[in-house]
């Protein structure tokens, strides 16, 4: 399982490009523990001016499902995570340039992994142990956090607290992050940051509750917002996991509500043990 657990644990940015950590946004980034609090009420106008940034609340719950993509270069693996909103239900997808790689699926308390022959079909399949798919489940809401601030909003498990600024202006809310309706995993906390100026989400710092990464600080920024449909979404993202790890930055493009094979999030029919 040592296989399984680190293509859930890592799938969630992909291959990247390695840069420097950035230290100072990282030590900016730990400093929220010692900010005040303030009333949820607040914390909920915070949200609320995030989702308007993108476009507004009827747009971003009109989204039923979207795909986001790995620009990698020619030659390189291509990655593509697709989620569908209702019961936050994922499904990513790593090739090679021959066509072959596999599938990761979470949906509901299940998942599993499929290996793809270079035409597309299943040669292995096998399901995912229950720590894998909740620790998948962390880095695929981690990962889609802007199309989820209107759940969290609507959702009173949330638990939204008001952290004030942090000391590069950012204004900082904590949450709690429920879990998908349908699934069983433990609701992880999380500190959502949003820009001043824009109001637009710019990162998510948490630590990764579970996993071959338990325990380890995670942070992930959102940059290059543009115009897909009604909404703006970033489209650079930058992940690092603690400070002295280097961090990687991706670009990615999304798209909005595609026609979604019905047969993306069920287990096909392989044999259970490779040849």
């Amino acid at each position: 399982m040592a296989r399984v657990a680190g293509v859930v644990g890592a799938a969630a940015i992909g291959v990247a490009l390695l840069l420097g950590a950035g230290p100072a946004r990282v030590a900016a980034q730990e400093e929220d523990e010692g900010l005040g609090t303030a009333a949820p009420a607040e914390a909920r106008a915070v949200l609320a001016r995030g989702i308007e940034a993108m476009g507004g609340f009827q747009a971003t719950s009109a989204v039923r499902a979207a795909v986001l993509k790995i620009e990698a270069g020619k030659g390189a693996v291509q990655e593509r995570h697709t989620l569908r909103l209702a019961g936050r239900h994922l499904h990513y997808a790593s090739r090679q340039p021959n066509g072959s790689g596999f599938d990761v699926v979470l949906a509901g308390p299940l998942g599993f992994l499929c290996d793809r022959g270079p035409d597309g079909a299943s040669t292995y399949s096998e399901e995912l142990a229950p720590e894998d798919v909740k620790e998948g489940a962390y880095e695929r809401d981690v990962l889609f956090m802007p199309l989820l601030l209107g759940q969290l909003l609507e959702d009173p498990r949330s638990n939204l607290e008001h952290r004030g600024r942090n000391s590069v202006g950012e204004v900082v809310v904590k949450a709690t992050v429920p879990p998908a309706a349908d699934q069983k995993a433990e609701p992880f906390v999380v500190r959502l940051k949003f820009d001043p100026a824009s109001r637009r989400l710019t990162g998510v710092m948490g630590t990764v509750p579970l996993g071959a990464e338990a325990g380890r600080k995670r942070y992930v920024t959102f940059d290059d917002w543009r115009e897909v449909g009604a909404l703006l979404l970033p489209h650079r993202l930058v992940d690092a996991r603690d400070p002295e790890a280097p961090a990687r930055e991706v670009d990615v493009t999304w798209t909005l509500d595609p026609e979604l094979d019905p047969a993306l999030f069920t287990r096909p029919a392989t044999p259970r043990s490779r040849q």
